[in-house]
């Protein structure tokens, strides 16, 4: 079956959250989550000249020369990707998704036939198309990785930051007895290492989640696990409809899902990639 596949202009988010080169990383860092966006395109004028994403910050954390400057003394430029990838309002969502899995990116800034920056795509923009348009065709097994990463609830934050770097798909299920009892990714170690208070200002004072994160690490000198993960994560079961677990994703901003069996046991990672991969696959005609 040939299905048709909707363009860019369709799914894209607009207005585009933009800084310059000369801003500081914390001025970026601080736009992403005033407008909770994963990426800030730089611009030079009219201009796209680098792009700045949440995977950026991951590397300033892992990167102990960087990480010991502050933030504030930073330049956009010393860390932003150029030059940029980009993409057009006229390209469908299978051609992005191609694009995407070979170039290694998620955002791809969309500029009009007079060089004007439009829009930007993501693959969460990816997994909304597919969610939205794609019911029926796999099922979660079909694609689910098959061997995600596991921790226990007791390994050591040094352990889990050890695997989460080795970690293809950079997240870890935390299991007990074979069911998955939270997540962990590079964000969920790296968020209250980049300047704790500045975070908790950046959210409501009902952010209790965040604020009870932010205590652990204050009051603990060796953290585990069951400590920083995302507790009772959203599971999927194998014989689920993959665009219904991409619809699950994208309504409650995960980046992945654990595949369990009829008996709970944890047997997959369904994650934004796999989403992708089943895209590039499909025969598919241009909307």
């Amino acid at each position: 079956m040939i299905h048709v596949v909707p363009k860019v202009s369709s799914y894209m988010s607009f207005p585009v959250v933009r800084a310059t080169a000369e801003d500081s990383i914390l001025t970026v860092r601080d736009l992403m989550f005033k407008h909770r966006v994963g990426s800030v395109v730089i611009m030079e004028g009219r201009r796209v000249v680098g792009i700045v994403c949440k995977g950026d910050f991951i590397k300033i954390a892992y990167n102990r020369k960087r990480y010991l400057k502050p933030l504030d003394t930073v330049k956009v430029d010393e860390i932003m990707t150029t030059p940029v990838y980009a993409t057009s309002p006229n390209k469908t969502i299978k051609s992005v998704a191609n694009f995407m899995s070979k170039q290694g990116v998620s955002h791809l800034p969309v500029i009009d036939s007079n060089e004007e920056l439009v829009g930007i795509i993501t693959k969460h923009d990816v997994l909304r198309a597919f969610s939205q348009k794609f019911h029926g065709m796999f099922k979660v097994s079909d694609f689910m990785l098959d061997n995600p990463t596991i921790v226990s609830p007791t390994h050591s934050i040094f352990y889990v930051i050890d695997v989460l770097l080795q970690s293809s798909a950079g997240k870890v299920v935390v299991v007990s007895d074979g069911k998955p009892l939270g997540i962990i990714t590079k964000s969920d170690v790296l968020q209250p290492l980049l300047n704790i208070n500045v975070y908790i200002r950046s959210f409501s004072s009902s952010s209790k989640t965040l604020r009870s994160l932010c205590e652990v690490f204050k009051s603990n000198t060796v953290l585990i696990a069951s400590d920083v993960m995302t507790t009772d994560p959203i599971i999927v079961p194998h014989n689920e409809d993959l665009a219904k677990a991409a619809d699950i994703m994208v309504k409650n901003r995960v980046g992945c899902l654990p595949v369990v069996n009829s008996k709970g046991t944890l047997v997959g990672l369904v994650v934004k990639d796999s989403i992708i991969k089943a895209l590039r696959g499909m025969k598919t005609e241009s909307s």
